[in-house]
């Protein structure tokens, strides 16, 4: 039910409507609040995955620069 300001004021509407339609609007509002807390929730997931393959690609690097660094440490002084 949509409640009027008009309605309001010739006494058109119950006390018990206009409660319903302002419980319906609070319960619109908490679904559309927590949808909008789950997409950001998602969404900083998702840059923190990213975040993480990224630290995890440089680490691998690092290691292969290592390994390099080792192969031709190994390969210069021939122990």
């Amino acid at each position: 039910m949509q409640v009027r300001a008009r309605d309001l004021a010739h006494g058109l509407v119950s006390a018990r409507d206009l409660h319903r339609a302002l419980a319906n609007l609070a319960w619109e509002l908490t679904v559309s609040h927590l949808a909008l807390l789950a997409l950001a929730t998602f969404k900083y997931a998702l840059a923190t995955f990213k975040y993480a393959l990224a630290t995890f690609k440089y680490a691998l690097a690092t290691f292969k620069y290592a390994l390099a660094t080792f192969k031709y440490a190994l390969a210069t002084f021939k122990f």
